[in-house]
C-alpha cells in the first residue's frame, strides 16, 4: 500500500502437559519501501510470549503439605521490539545509513508450590524488567572501482531492574531481606563505539582491508553493596589481505590487535583493574587442484599480555603472558562419488608464564605441545545417507621451568576408532550419531579406556 511492501506473521501454540504448561506465541510486522536507487526505509515489531514448566525436586515438608511429589518452575517472558531503518543514496559514491531500535521485555521466574513455616525459605518469586535503546549512523564512501570505506558510529544504552514479587505469605523481614538481594543485581551501561573499514582492490586477484574501531562501556549498579561498578575501554585493529596466485592456489593473511583496558571504579575493586593486550597473525593457504582434492593450512602466531595497573614487587598478585603456535591442516579427497577421505591434523605449542609489563620480562611457568591427528574413511550411500570410519590421536605433554630448564611433568595420549552416520531427509528432518572409542594414558593415573556416543536431531520448522 502507497508503495509499501507490508508482511506479519503470527504463531499461537499452548501445551496442557498437566501439571505443566508450555506457551508460545508471537508477532512480526514489517513495512519496507524503495524510493529511488539504493534509498529506502525499513520498520520492523515484534511482539514474543514464551512460558516453560520444570519440574524442580522439593522437600518433605512441602510433598507432605501440598500431596505432590515435585515442584514446578515457571519462567515466562514477554518482549516486545520497534526498530526502524533508512538507507539514503546520496549518489553513486555515498550511503547514509541509520538505525533505531527500542527492546523491552520482563521475565518472571515462580515457584508453584511454597510453604514459609519450620525454618523453610524458598526462594520468592521474581521478575526481570530490561529495557535497551540503541541507534547507529553510518556512511559508505565508494571511491573508484578498487577502493571503498565506511565509518560507523553506534550507541546503547541499557537498563536492567530486578525485584521480588508481592506475596502475602511472605514475612516483611523475608520480603526485605530477598529484596535487598534483588536490588543488588540492578543495573545500568552506556556503550558508544566509532568504527572504520577500507578495502582496496590492488588487482583483480589481490585486495587489502583495514578495519579499526574504538569503543567504551559504562556499566553502573545503584546498590551500594554491589561493587561491579566500571568502565572498559576497547581497541581493536584487524590487517587483512587475500591473493589468489592461480585458479588452485590463494592465500590470506590476517593480523589483528585487541587491547582492553578494564577498570573498576569502586577502591574495593581496584586491584583487578588490567590491561589485556593480544596480538595475532594468522597466515591461510587453501589448496585446490581440482574438484576432488581441497587441503587448507593454517599457521597462527599468538601472545596475550595481562598487566595489572597496581602490581608491586612485594604484591601477590602476578601479570601473566601466555604465547601459542599453531599449526593445522584440513584436507579432503573425493576419490568416487561416493567414496573419500579426510584427514585433520593439528599442532600447538604454548607457554604460560608471570609477566612486568614495565620491564617486559617474563618468568615461564609451563609449556604444552598437543598434536591431534584425525583420519577418516567417507562412504556415501545415497546422497542423503553418509557413513565414516576413522581413527583419532591425541599427544599432550605437559612441561615445568625449573630455573631455566624445561622438564617433562606430565603426558596424556589417547587413541581410538571414530564413526559417524549422517542422515538428511531432504526435508526438515537432519538426523547425526557420532561415537569413538578411547583408549587414554596419563601420567600418574591408572590406564583406562572410554566409550562415547552422541545423538543429535534436528527438525526444520
Amino acid at each position: 500500500f502507497e508503495g509499501y511492501l507490508a508482511a506479519i506473521t503470527g504463531k499461537w501454540q499452548y501445551d496442557n502437559l498437566s501439571p505443566r504448561i508450555i506457551e508460545t506465541r508471537n508477532i512480526n510486522f514489517s513495512a519496507e519501501r524503495y524510493f529511488l536507487d539504493k534509498t529506502r526505509n525499513v520498520f520492523l515489531f515484534r511482539y514474543t510470549r514464551n512460558r516453560r514448566d520444570f519440574y524442580s525436586p522439593l522437600d518433605a515438608g512441602i510433598r507432605s503439605r501440598f500431596g505432590v511429589i515435585s515442584n514446578i518452575e515457571t519462567r515466562s517472558e514477554d518482549a516486545f521490539a520497534f526498530g526502524d531503518s533508512l538507507d539514503y543514496d546520496f549518489g553513486r559514491r555515498v550511503l547514509l545509513k541509520l538505525q533505531g531500535n527500542v527492546f523491552s521485555r520482563e521475565i518472571v521466574r515462580e515457584t508453584r508450590y511454597k510453604y514459609y513455616a519450620d525454618n523453610l525459605n524458598p526462594g520468592a518469586n521474581t521478575s526481570t524488567q530490561e529495557l535497551k535503546i540503541e541507534g547507529s549512523s553510518e556512511v559508505v564512501f565508494t571511491i573508484g572501482s578498487s577502493l571503498s570505506s565506511s565509518v560507523r558510529f553506534y550507541y546503547q544504552e541499557r537498563d536492567e531492574k530486578h525485584q521480588v514479587q508481592l506475596d502475602d505469605s511472605l514475612s516483611t523481614g523475608i520480603f526485605e531481606k530477598y529484596s535487598t538481594l534483588e536490588e543488588q543485581r540492578n543495573n545500568h551501561s552506556r556503550r558508544t563505539a566509532l568504527s572504520s573499514n577500507l578495502t582496496l582492490s590492488l588487482s583483480s586477484a589481490t585486495s587489502l582491508s583495514l578495519t579499526g574501531s574504538a569503543s567504551i562501556l559504562k556499566y553502573d549498579t545503584p546498590s551500594k553493596d554491589n561493587n561491579d561498578d566500571r568502565d572498559e575501554l576497547w581497541h581493536n585493529l584487524n590487517l587483512t589481505m587475500f591473493s589468489r596466485f592461480n585458479q588452485y592456489l590463494d592465500l590470506r593473511i590476517s593480523a589483528d590487535v585487541n587491547l582492553v583496558h578494564l577498570v573498576y571504579l569502586q577502591s574495593t575493586r581496584s586491584a583487578d583493574n588490567t590491561w589485556n593486550r593480544i596480538f595475532r597473525l594468522s597466515p591461510r593457504l587453501r589448496y585446490t587442484p581440482g574438484k576432488a582434492i581441497t587441503s587448507v593450512n593454517t599457521f597462527e602466531v599468538l601472545a596475550n599480555y595481562t598487566a595489572y595497573d597496581f602490581e608491586y614487587p612485594s604484591s601477590p598478585i602476578r601479570s601473566f603472558v601466555f604465547r601459542q603456535f599453531g599449526l593445522n591442516d584440513s584436507t579432503i579427497i573425493e576419490l568416487t562419488r561416493r567414496f573419500g577421505v579426510e584427514v585433520f591434523a593439528l599442532g600447538r605449542f604454548y607457554e604460560r608464564g608471570e609477566f612486568r609489563w614495565e620491564s617486559f620480562a617474563e618468568r615461564p611457568l609451563t609449556y604444552f605441545e598437543e598434536k591431534t591427528f584425525i583420519g577418516s574413511l567417507k562412504y556415501r550411500l545415497t546422497e542423503r545417507l553418509l557413513f565414516s570410519i576413522g581413527i583419532r590421536y591425541f599427544n599432550q605433554l605437559r612441561f615445568i621451568y625449573i630455573g631455566s630448564e624445561r622438564q617433562v611433568d606430565q603426558q596424556l595420549r589417547s587413541i581410538g576408532p571414530i564413526t559417524t552416520i549422517l542422515w538428511d531427509s531432504g526435508g526438515r528432518t537432519e538426523f547425526a550419531l557420532r561415537g569413538w572409542y578411547e583408549d587414554q594414558r596419563q601420567t600418574g593415573t591408572p590406564h583406562r579406556a572410554i566409550t562415547n556416543m552422541t545423538m543429535a536431531l534436528v527438525l526444520h520448522i
